[in-house]
């Protein structure tokens, strides 16, 4: 069974690990480091430089894509009352025709009915 001290010196134990492993990441990246500082950090910010003006590219094409998709939703919703009122009329002329049809059915059958 473990107590919260050993837990506690575990917990201690972990932490000195880690750190001693950062220092030797550290170290080795220093010695291994195929620029020196001032190299390094003149590229670091070019190309944090290059990131940032992608980014703001992306920002600009992705808010002129949004502009344009709301245009194009707005004039549908425009169209949508026309659509709307051509969609009943059409309906309306179908459901005439519909019927006229049908009552020539009833015709035709009431006169062969009548034969």
């Amino acid at each position: 069974m473990t107590t919260t001290r050993d837990q506690a010196a575990q917990g201690v134990c972990e932490w000195q690990a880690f750190l001693a492993g950062l220092m030797v990441g550290g170290a080795a990246a220093i010695l291994f480091a195929p620029y020196n500082g001032r190299e390094l950090r003149s590229r670091i910010k070019e190309q944090a430089r290059i990131g940032s003006d992608a980014v703001v590219d992306a920002m600009g094409k992705a808010t002129e894509a949004v502009g344009k998709a709301m245009e194009n939703a707005q004039g549908f919703v425009g169209d949508v009352p026309a659509l709307v009122e051509k969609g009943k009329e059409r309906l309306r002329s179908e459901g005439a025709r519909m019927a006229s049809a049908v009552d020539a059915a009833r015709n035709a059958y009431s006169e062969s009915a009548r034969s």
